[in-house]
């Protein structure tokens, strides 16, 4: 099967949006994304519509790492975080897989790998999560190292077993979990923040 993005055969990498202001059509910005970005957004935007199977659902009561890595399954999960008020754990780890695919020495890989730092690790971040003090010093010596695309990977495993270990279990007994077990109904509010927006603005 093909997702959605294939299906409509995006070939684009550079896109020009206009809008129109009293009749008159006016360049408004223009973004540079590759496909592969579009393609991930638009499979986000279309995962709500599509179940996972029976086994696949069995299976995440089995191993939280195929919860995490379905993508249904990391949507329900955090629409269920959500409800305990911890759903930054959850996205700081979505941030960390996709940093993970980005280049060494880029300008963006830097700025970016800052932008999770002071979102999540830094002192009264705004979605501060839960770091012992060594992993957040071993995070911060390494960014101001330079970035590298594994930079998070001690924190990022550290939340994991958090998750493992304290909301996963609960997950399991939920009604929402329980439900989409028994008879496959449940509602997704939203889709993950999976980590960045869909195109950089320029003027």
């Amino acid at each position: 099967s093909f997702s959605p993005a294939e299906q409509f055969g995006y070939k684009i990498n550079q896109v020009k949006f206009f809008c129109t202001i009293k009749g008159k059509k006016t360049a408004f910005f223009s973004f540079t994304k590759t496909l592969s970005f579009i393609k991930n957004k638009m499979d986000f935007a279309s995962t709500s519509m599509l179940y996972p199977s029976k086994e696949e659902i069995r299976q995440w009561e089995k191993s939280f790492e195929s919860l995490l890595n379905h993508k249904y399954g990391s949507l329900i999960f955090r629409d269920f975080l959500k409800t305990e008020y911890s759903v930054e754990n959850l996205d700081f780890w979505l941030e960390c897989e996709e940093f993970k695919k980005m280049k060494e020495g880029k300008k963006a890989t830097q700025q970016r790998a800052r932008a999770i730092y002071n979102q999540y690790i830094a002192a009264q971040s705004p979605k501060e999560v839960n770091l012992d003090a060594d992993t957040k010093a071993a995070t911060k010596a390494a960014l101001e190292e330079g970035a590298k695309p594994n930079m998070f990977s001690l924190a990022q495993s550290r939340i994991e077993h958090l998750m493992e270990k304290d909301s996963y279990p609960r997950f399991l007994k939920s009604d929402k979990f329980l439900k989409l077990l028994n008879d496959g109904t449940i509602t997704v509010k939203d889709a993950p923040a999976s980590t960045e927006n869909l195109c950089s603005l320029s003027a």
